[in-house]
């Protein structure tokens, strides 16, 4: 029981880190709160994390990822004190950006004194964040008076008249829609009940956020999914499970419930609503890449002008590509681009490298999957591959803090034999 508690503990701990940002966000700022709480929320997570005998041993990770992590972050802050151009220190905030190499780090070292008893809790840790976190939204928009439907849905500031970025809202409902996926299969009418109901709150923020990103990793995840699982015995023990009385009780309830929530109530017109003019500005983002949108998107318009500006530093010097022009000099908006133009081949190498990799990684994983964490791991993985090209900065901990975690979990050395144990270490003055 105890070691089922610190199980739980931890996982509660790794969720925080990685999942729990729009909780964060909330309770900040109904608090007033500033930088300060989040680095305190941070600290929590990474102290509920804390194991027993922590720094006294360490379990196996996926050593080609950690190698490319650790690349990335060296290269990075090398980048951040020697490559600096007349536009660079000055501008930065070296406290903030400091802090947020040494969370990424202690992350990482947390990570690999964490046990392999994680695993089965953080699924159910994942979607209960998740659900936690889309009923704290839902709540900040009907107690918003500025909140008009149609409006992107974020996580509104103290004033109600500003809000944050809307895509935590929709990252958060990508990930507790999966996690809720995978804990169906548990045997426990309770656990599917919660599992189903936060599919639907996942659902309506993902679409109340209106994240293109979002969109996207979705059909790419299913596609993804049915390719690798849709076979013939899937399907018959699908249909199996289907029929028996309990589960045809429980379905039957689900539509029942739902026929009379859309009957009785305006939801199915907003979320009509929230479809059409989603699928309208997908399109005049697509215009805008191709040249024939009149209308045009501020957000994809952005991008192709960093590509363009990319592609003329590449043709007419393409010696400051190699070198790099120095640590956030340019916002890209493209993670991928800005790692290279910042720091050069070694960047692109670094940081690019891991993508790649982490790719290959998750693909063994769709054909051959393992426990309900890995799976988790690789569909998540999506959004974090998309936003790569679409959104973001490299040195942001939204990639260090989930890199990390893939170094850990994801194909670990460990999982490739029967036997998941520590590892203790030796003592400084032995030999290893």
């Amino acid at each position: 029981m105890l070691k089922q508690i610190s199980a739980f503990r931890m996982a509660l701990g790794l969720g925080i880190m990685t999942v729990g940002q729009q909780s964060i966000f909330f309770v900040k700022e109904r608090l007033h709160q500033g930088a300060a709480f989040t680095a305190a929320c941070l600290i929590l997570g990474l102290v509920l994390m804390l194991p027993k005998g922590f720094l006294t041993r360490y379990f196996p990770n996926n050593s080609l990822l950690m190698g490319f992590v650790v690349s990335w972050i060296a290269v990075a802050f090398l980048y951040m004190y020697v490559n600096i151009t007349p536009f660079g220190r000055q501008s930065l905030d070296m406290f903030r950006e400091n802090s947020n190499y040494i969370a990424a780090i202690a992350f990482l070292v947390t990570l690999l004194n964490v046990p392999e008893t994680v695993r089965r809790p953080f699924i159910l840790v994942v979607v209960l964040i998740t659900c936690f976190s889309s009923l704290l939204l839902f709540y900040s928009l009907l107690t918003n008076p500025n909140y008009i439907y149609g409006m992107r849905a974020t996580i509104f500031y103290g004033d109600g008249e500003s809000g944050g970025n809307p895509h935590v809202a929709a990252r958060n409902g990508f990930a507790g829609l999966i996690a809720s996926v995978i804990l169906i299969k548990r045997h426990n009418l309770l656990l599917k009940s919660l599992a189903y109901f936060n599919i639907c709150l996942s659902l309506v923020s993902i679409v109340l956020a209106q994240s293109r990103m979002m969109l996207l990793s979705l059909m790419i995840v299913a596609v993804l999914f049915l390719f690798f699982n849709l076979r013939p015995r899937t399907l018959s023990q699908a249909g199996k499970s289907l029929a028996k009385p309990s589960s045809l009780f429980f379905y039957s309830a689900i539509v029942i419930g739902t026929y009379f929530l859309v009957v009785t109530t305006p939801v199915l017109d907003l979320l009509v609503n929230y479809a059409t003019s989603f699928w309208n500005s997908f399109l005049d983002a697509m215009g805008t890449v191709a040249g024939t949108s009149e209308k045009g998107d501020a957000s994809a318009s952005n991008r192709v002008t960093s590509f363009g500006f990319f592609r003329e530093v590449a043709v007419g010097s393409p010696g400051t590509l190699f070198l790099g022009a120095g640590y956030k000099q340019f916002y890209f908006d493209v993670p991928i681009l800005e790692a290279f133009y910042d720091c050069g081949i070694l960047g692109f190498l670094t940081f690019g490298g891991f993508l790649v990799v982490c790719t290959w990684e998750c693909y063994k994983v769709m054909r051959r999957p393992a426990d309900d964490m890995s799976n988790f791991l690789v569909y998540f993985f999506v959004p974090t591959f998309i936003q790569a090209f679409t959104g973001g900065r490299p040195f942001d901990t939204s990639f260090l803090f989930i890199f990390a975690m893939y170094v850990r979990f994801l194909n670990a050395d460990a999982t490739r034999t029967q036997n998941q144990r520590a590892t203790v270490r030796q003592p400084i003055s032995q030999p290893a």
